[in-house]
């Protein structure tokens, strides 16, 4: 199935945003997932921002897997999606040059 470049923005905005919410709260992959209460290898994906480890298909969760990450989160599911949302927008209108942004290098594990 063929997919246009916002949805692929989109699902990959989404992915980092989720992400780099996770790590401004200090928490592991597990940790998210457990407080969500959906399996772990199923966030990974999330994260992944693709529907599969094997394809480039972009990430389409359920609306409840997304209300309950953001809840996981400490956010609303507003806040989750409204970066991701202004991105996909932009590159839904032509804008695809500044579409995608470049998150700041991950920041390694206190030791």
């Amino acid at each position: 199935m063929e997919c246009s470049a916002a949805e692929l923005i989109l699902s990959k905005t989404l992915a980092r945003h989720i992400r780099r919410r996770r790590e401004e709260l200090h928490k592991s992959q597990e940790q998210v997932a457990l407080d969500a209460g959906i399996d772990r290898n199923h966030y990974q994906v999330i994260e992944s921002g693709r529907s599969d480890r094997r394809s480039n298909n972009p990430l389409n969760p359920q609306l409840f897997t997304l209300v309950k990450i953001a809840n996981a989160l400490e956010w609303s599911a507003i806040d989750l999606l409204a970066e991701p949302l202004a991105y996909y927008q932009a590159a839904s209108a032509g804008n695809t040059s500044t579409a995608v942004p470049t998150l700041p290098a991950r920041r390694q594990p206190p030791r």
